[in-house]
Formats: structure tokens, sequence, C-alpha cells
């Protein structure tokens, strides 16, 4: 099974996905900022991170960056309902720093189900 991150700043959405998931019988690793996520990576074997574009302080831009540059093979799935600018435009940022997969905000279990089996 692959070891997945779920980095995003909305609680209630982290517990969500998190509840999805542990009905699916996945387990995750959770962060809440792009330091967090970096800690964690640093010390544990992520196979795909599922990252939110806004964070706070560096966003998920910069860690998708950081992360294609320190650990390649980790697969990323970049998420986005929008913030500053329309969530399209991140998504679009997102593929622009090589993220394998984007999802806009709202989305299904199926929708996010199909992307993690395509990594298999």
């Amino acid at each position: 099974m692959s070891r997945i991150l779920l980095v995003d700043d909305d609680h209630s959405f982290v517990e969500t996905m998190g509840g999805l998931f542990a009905q699916h019988g996945v387990r995750i690793e959770v962060a809440f900022s792009c330091d967090e996520a970096l800690a964690l990576l640093s010390k544990e074997a992520i196979d795909i991170m599922i990252t939110d574009i806004v964070l706070p302080g560096k966003d998920g831009l910069v860690l998708i960056s950081t992360v294609r540059k320190l650990y390649p093979a980790i697969r990323i799935i970049a998420i986005s309902g929008g913030g500053r600018i329309d969530k399209t435009t991140y998504l679009r940022l997102a593929k622009d720093l090589r993220a394998d997969a984007v999802l806009e905000k709202p989305f299904g279990w199926d929708d996010l189900k199909h992307l993690l089996d395509s990594f298999s």
C-alpha cells in the first residue's frame, strides 16, 4: 500500500479526508503547512503527496518545487479551491512545477481514487 501524505491547513477538510481514507483501509500522514510536510518527509518514506496550494507561510507551490528537487520519486497531486487567485490558475502553476496530477476542490472520493490507482 502506498504511503500517503496529505498537506492542507483546513482542519475540517483533513478530518473528512482522513475519514474517507480510513473507510477504505488507508492510513495517511498529515501536515498542516509546508514546513511540517518537509519535516515529515525528511523522516518518513512517502510515495504520494496530496497538497493544497494555499497554505500558511510557504505555499503549496513552494512545497511542490522543493519536493520535486529533494524527493523526485514522490508522486504529487495538487489540490485547490482557490484563494487570492482562481483555482484553475493555481492548478496550472502546479502542473508547470511538475505536479503529477491536479484536482479542483471540491472533489469526490472516486476522482481521487482514480488518480491514486493510476499511480500503481
